[in-house]
């Protein structure tokens, strides 16, 4: 069903033949490793339950259940959602990335806390970047936020039909 949604919807196929797929930039690398602490720190805010795994032996289910509602208030708080993306499509990134064996932005994302570890002081030296320590997140991961968001990035200003415009 969902493949033959997306042969009929401008937003699946867009130019390059699927909107949500995303390959690595290393200028949105740069502005992630930029902003990264800020984003860790939305992330950490949004996620609560996934950064410290206060899921008290929650089903698997009800923890993506709370991860989607929690990622729309996050789309809703910075204008993202229904302003720039309609709620449909947003659901559907959301999907996309939920879905994504790995994250593109992963290394990214161990920059970012690798960085904010030396600042801190906190490094540990792990030779093992893959190391659990690393892993923000259980299943919605930082990785995964990172990805999101640059999915959304791509989506709102690649003339992409995002489902807000009027």
């Amino acid at each position: 069903m969902h493949d033959s949604i997306a042969k009929n919807n401008k937003v699946f196929s867009g130019k390059d033949g699927n909107a949500f797929e995303i390959k690595f930039d290393e200028l949105v690398a740069l502005v992630l490793r930029d902003v990264g602490s800020i984003l860790l720190d939305i992330y950490q805010v949004f996620f609560a339950q996934e950064v410290k795994g206060n899921t008290g032996g929650m089903p698997e289910e009800d923890l993506w259940k709370m991860n989607e509602k929690n990622l729309f208030e996050f789309l809703k708080e910075y204008d993202i959602c229904p302003s720039l993306l309609s709620k449909s499509v947003a659901f559907q990134v959301y999907l996309h990335t939920k879905n994504a064996k790995e994250s593109i932005y992963e290394r990214t994302g161990f920059d970012v806390i690798a960085s904010l570890d030396q600042r801190t002081g906190t490094s540990k030296r792990r030779p093992n970047m893959q190391e659990p320590e690393y892993n923000i997140g259980k299943h919605f991961t930082f990785f995964k936020f990172l990805d999101l968001i640059t999915k959304c990035a791509k989506l709102t200003f690649s003339g992409y039909t995002t489902g807000s415009e009027s």
